[in-house]
């Protein structure tokens, strides 16, 4: 019963063959996304975060689960299912947690994707295009010995950084001359409710509950830009948007997704205080430039 690592399918010595072939599987993945598992505010759990894997990995000691970070693996070279389960990748190791549906990779956003993400090109395009190498776990004994109080103070300090260096970038990013349509929330008349179902905005999953103030502080928008985050990791940040017509500006906030490749803009809030020549009303849409900048909250 000495051959562990791979999978939990793989626990006996008469596999050691099975072991070695799948140290060798690799591949280059057209599509490495990222997921917020939280890993730390869920404390490490594979069960809170539902994951394909806890069936056969929640009970493993807490020095087990935080000794990698964690991803999602579904390419299409490298074990499936159960035998996927505890294995990582080279570079930087992350340990399969769970399963996917993007061909490739769902790297966990703290642990693994903004680690690798060194030029921050991943986080705006959305993706990372990767290479992966099935390893070895290493988990001895001594390994496992690790203090859980050492792993958190070190991962506290790298969560730091990370959040320093994804603020800088998301600070930096901008686009210009983007399609602006608009879009009537009636942010006033809905009592700037993102969950009220006149509104039924994308971020309201977890916006709604932001305090009253949060979500007067800015008009709001939709985001669907070439340049910026997707998904959740794009509601409740700011947009500085300037009329290229004319040169207003505006700062809004993304409550919302769009399918128009650029912005649709909240009517009331933000559309008609930049369209001053009214040339955008009359169009259907303005050309903007927009750039991430600090909401200041």
């Amino acid at each position: 019963m000495g051959c562990k690592g791979l999978g939990l399918a793989m626990v006996c010595l008469g596999f050691a063959a099975m072991m070695q072939a799948a140290m060798a599987q690799q591949g280059t993945v057209r599509l490495a996304t990222y997921h917020f598992y939280n890993t730390s505010q869920n404390n490490w759990d594979l069960n809170a975060m539902g994951t394909y894997c806890s069936m056969w990995d929640a009970d493993k000691p807490l020095n087990w689960r935080m000794k990698y970070g964690w991803t999602a693996f579904c390419a299409s070279s490298g074990p499936t299912d159960e035998d996927m389960c505890d294995t990582q990748f080279a570079e930087i190791t992350a340990r399969i947690v769970d399963k996917c549906g993007n061909d490739g990779l769902d790297l966990d956003w703290d642990t693994v994707f903004s680690q690798i993400d060194t030029d921050g090109l991943g986080y705006q395009n959305g993706h990372l295009t990767v290479n992966y190498q099935f390893v070895p776990c290493n988990d001895d004994d001594e390994t496992l010995a690790e203090t859980t109080a050492m792993a958190t103070a070190r991962r506290m300090v790298l969560k730091a950084v990370v959040l320093c260096a994804v603020a800088a970038m998301a600070m930096a990013q901008e686009a210009s001359n983007v399609r602006a349509t608009y879009h009537y929330y009636r942010p006033a008349q809905n009592n700037w409710d993102l969950g009220n179902p006149a509104v039924s905005a994308y971020c309201a999953t977890w916006d709604a509950n932001k305090p009253l103030s949060w979500r007067q502080k800015y008009g709001w928008t939709a985001f669907c830009g070439p340049v910026g985050p997707r998904g959740q990791a794009a509601c409740g940040k700011c947009l500085l948007v300037t009329n290229t017509a004319t040169g207003a500006q505006i700062t809004a906030r993304i409550v919302d997704q769009c399918a128009n490749g650029g912005l649709d803009l909240d009517w009331d809030t933000v559309f008609t205080k930049i369209d001053t020549d009214g040339q955008g009303y009359q169009k259907g849409h303005l050309i903007v430039n927009y750039k991430f900048v600090n909401c200041g909250d």
